[in-house]
């Protein structure tokens, strides 16, 4: 049993999961579920499944890595459950809310696996300790069918951007600790693995302002690139060092500014062509709460290189 539990960092893992045995684990950079249940579900790297965010370019045009997306969205991956189905392994995944995106993107994630229902509809908003009771409810059915392996996603994610590590949060993975104690009384061995944390934001609408002022200079593509706690600007041609030194000054006190290259050489992300093609020319990465995130609601977001966002569990119950 593999419990995919979106937006847990490792410190509110080991507070929650005192049942288990929590290893660390570093997520991939941008720390965002696109890129890192890709890497962690097919073992491929960004230079491979080139996918760098929520939102960036193919072939010129921008993309949400969720959307129904261009057939060449994503490189040539192949999923765990491909690989353990050609070795007779039998995988069952309950997909939770990622059934909602049919798009090649959650469609490399489950190759070779078999996908399962979930029983009733998710609640909007959820509740966090709602989506842990109907994912060890849709788990307890799914091992009664005798799969030798299943696979369930749980969102927590959409409760944190809101209201942080609450206690309806807390309470949400204390049942998934109950649940998976439970099962290794049945001798069936839980696991857990999460994609990113999550670290708090402050708005600022002085630095909301600066962006939208660089956004809107003419020095690049108006729509920019990114995950949370990282964007990127595509600059207009002949434009890139005078949109990079605009990006420092209206940014330089809230992120580290740098070229797509200078990330590449910090080896953050790989030096690949396929890839850089990707992304922004000029890059912002979060280094205060200030830093001005794509949706103003957030209270709390990732994306960015702190260990709130950064460091993750790998559970073993």
């Amino acid at each position: 049993m593999l419990l995919a539990v979106d937006g847990v960092g490792l410190s509110i893992a080991e507070a929650c999961w005192p049942a288990a045995r929590c290893e660390s684990l570093v997520t991939t950079f941008p720390s965002t579920s696109t890129t890192a249940w890709l890497t962690a579900l097919t073992g491929a790297g960004l230079e491979r499944h080139l996918v760098p965010g929520m939102v960036f370019q193919v072939d010129g045009s921008p993309v949400e890595a969720v959307g129904p997306g261009p057939a060449n969205l994503i490189g040539p991956v192949e999923s765990v459950f491909s690989r353990l189905r050609a070795v007779g392994v039998r995988s069952s995944v309950i997909p939770g809310m990622i059934a909602d995106y049919p798009g090649p993107w959650s469609r490399a994630l489950w190759q070779g696996a078999s996908l399962v229902a979930p029983t009733r509809p998710a609640a909007t908003p959820p509740d966090p300790r709602d989506t842990a009771s109907q994912a060890v409810a849709d788990i307890d059915a799914v091992l009664a069918t005798g799969a030798d392996l299943v696979i369930a996603y749980v969102d927590i994610d959409s409760t944190v951007h809101q209201e942080g590590y609450s206690d309806r949060v807390q309470q949400a993975l204390a049942i998934l600790d109950s649940a998976a104690i439970g099962w290794r009384r049945q001798e069936i061995r839980t696991m857990a693995l999460s994609d990113h944390g999550a670290t708090e934001v402050r708005p600022d609408a002085a630095v909301a302002q600066r962006w939208t002022a660089m956004v809107d200079s003419g020095l690049c593509d108006p729509v920019s690139g990114g995950a949370g706690r990282v964007r990127w600007l595509h600059s207009c041609p002949g434009q890139h060092q005078r949109l990079l030194q605009v990006a420092r000054d209206a940014l330089g006190d809230v992120a580290w500014v740098a070229s797509k290259w200078e990330v590449a050489q910090r080896g953050w992300w790989p030096a690949s062509e396929n890839l850089l093609r990707r992304v922004g020319d000029v890059v912002a990465v979060a280094t205060a709460p200030a830093f001005p995130v794509p949706q103003e609601d957030m209270r709390y977001e990732h994306g960015s290189i702190t260990p709130m966002e950064m460091l993750i569990p790998f559970a073993v119950w």
